[in-house]
């Protein structure tokens, strides 16, 4: 369990505030993207939808922005998500090696869609590290989640 250290007043709903936020921000930008995309730090993420893993990138934010995978110019449309869940461990500071569960998120479906006609279901991964001023150190988190898309091949 996370303490607060003396006189900086963190306690466990910081870090997971902190946690939830970075997670969202990754989260919102692993959709995928209709265009090649500009890939730059913190915009991929791994999706499996059977064949084994993929890299993705995202080239906007919103939970129903489209991924582009990263070999090829298929173009996955998200219409509805399982639930997110998500874990953290902090890597420095007076809290190195502690661990825990980061946000979760529950299902969602794009506009009433109904999954299963014409979409696919798909695993994907997000992880990243961030540091948390008010915590002095930084935080890696992972978040993994189910996806339905409908896929326009290249």
């Amino acid at each position: 369990m996370l303490r607060p250290r003396s006189g900086v007043g963190m306690n466990r709903r910081r870090i997971g505030a902190a946690v939830s936020a970075a997670a969202l921000a990754t989260a919102l930008m692993t959709a995928p993207a209709f265009a090649d995309p500009k890939v730059s730090p913190g915009e991929t993420a791994t999706l499996d939808c059977g064949g084994g893993p993929m890299p993705i990138v995202v080239a906007g934010n919103g939970q129903w922005t489209p991924a582009h995978a990263l070999n090829s110019n298929t173009v996955y449309q998200p219409v509805a998500f399982g639930g997110i869940t998500s874990t953290y461990t902090v890597l420095d500071g007076d809290y190195a090696g502690q661990t825990g569960i980061g946000p979760s998120d529950p299902p969602a479906t794009k506009g009433g869609k109904r999954t299963g006609q014409g979409t696919l279901e798909c695993t994907f991964r997000i992880e990243g590290t961030f540091y948390e001023p008010n915590f002095a150190g930084n935080i890696h988190f992972v978040a993994v989640g189910t996806v339905w898309v409908k896929v326009t091949p290249a």
